[in-house]
């Protein structure tokens, strides 16, 4: 893939605005349930009448930097305001010198390829490296076991969900998961989400009685990351790594994945991603790319990197109808088995300039 952070663009303005918006039903982020998602909107502008925007939200329990942080690296920016042009890595790094501000930097970053795209008359997409497909197939979200949702779904077409599990007992997951399998008749696979919920003992028993035609793979299920190599030796099912490829170990216990989970809004940059997905593609990983319950702007985003990055297992971007509100009063990008951020790119982005004013 072509470089993306070595694009010159001069950055005169940069304007935000922050939203909390609902969440209907509340969503639980760690050990807490939240009622309400902060967001924070970018817009910036080169004084020569191009904009670019992006999307600022750390997502709380899981990401480790805070909008205090953001606050910070976006003070860092406009006191480099000037006429001049600089690299858009010059930009980034300039923000967060330190690296410690993942949502603020991929917010940042998308900003100015945005207003690098407005200012040449090329696309967000293009500039983050293309790819061949104009829409990917999405996952169903189930933060539980909903029978009648499920039907519903398997009617319009969807052929992934992605299940929360690890939250109740180890019996009680096994038995939702059976019940799910019955509901599937073959049409689907379920995404397991442990969010490391179990001992490697329960994760191998879950393994080892989980019906395999049914389960596409286990995402994060152990506590204990340590436990990662013995969990990989004696399970039957593929293994997918989020969390894990934030972590300091990253880079060896990465290498034990079948399976990697990009939150760009938790991971970083435009460029850490293509990084992560550069690696995907080399070590014979597959590569999914999934939400942090963003806005339908941020969500946006999210859906051109995927196609940019040519990825094309089902996105886990299945979350903006937890969201009540946003940019345009928020229900513009469509819900459906399959994505195209082609129907939808201009009004949201509109959406976005005219919440920022």
């Amino acid at each position: 893939m072509p470089p993306v952070d070595t694009q010159v663009v001069p950055v005169r303005s940069i304007r935000s605005l922050d939203l909390e918006l609902a969440l209907d039903p509340p969503v639980r982020f760690g050990p807490v349930v939240h009622g309400r998602r902060s967001i924070r909107l970018l817009v910036i502008e080169d004084g020569e009448g191009h904009r670019g925007w992006g999307e600022v939200s750390p997502l709380p329990s899981f990401s480790r930097d805070t909008p205090a942080d953001a606050d910070e690296a976006m003070e860092r920016a406009r006191s480099q305001l000037s006429g001049d042009g600089r690299t858009i890595a010059a930009w980034v790094e300039c923000s967060d010198p330190d690296r410690t501000a993942p949502a603020w930097r991929f917010g940042w970053e998308t900003a100015l390829l945005r207003l690098a795209a407005d200012r040449s008359g090329s696309t967000f997409r293009a500039l983050a490296g293309g790819g061949a497909a104009d829409r990917i197939p999405s996952s169903r979200l189930l933060t539980r076991f909903d029978p009648d949702m499920i039907r519903d779904a398997l009617d319009k077409g969807w052929a992934s969900f992605k299940w929360k599990a690890g939250r109740g007992t180890l019996d009680h997951d096994l038995h939702v998961l059976q019940s799910m399998s019955g509901l599937l008749e073959g049409r689907a696979k379920v995404r397991v989400d442990a969010n490391r919920g179990w001992d490697l003992e329960d994760a191998l028993r879950f393994a080892d009685r989980a019906p395999q035609d049914v389960v596409d793979y286990i995402e994060e299920p152990l506590r204990a990351i340590s436990d990662l190599s013995a969990f990989v030796r004696e399970s039957p099912l593929p293994l997918a790594l989020d969390e894990t490829l934030r972590e300091e170990e990253s880079s060896a216990l990465s290498e034990l994945a079948d399976v990697f989970v990009l939150k760009p809004t938790l991971t970083g940059g435009v460029t850490e991603n293509r990084a992560w997905a550069d690696r995907a593609r080399e070590t014979g990983k597959r590569l999914v790319i999934s939400s942090a319950f963003e806005s339908e702007a941020g969500l946006l985003t999210l859906l051109e990197l995927a196609l940019a990055l040519d990825i094309s297992e089902p996105a886990g971007l299945d979350t903006a109808r937890y969201l009540v509100g946003g940019p345009g009063g928020g229900r513009l990008l469509p819900d459906g088995p399959v994505l195209n951020p082609g129907e939808v790119s201009s009004s949201i982005e509109k959406a976005v300039l005219d919440t920022v004013g």
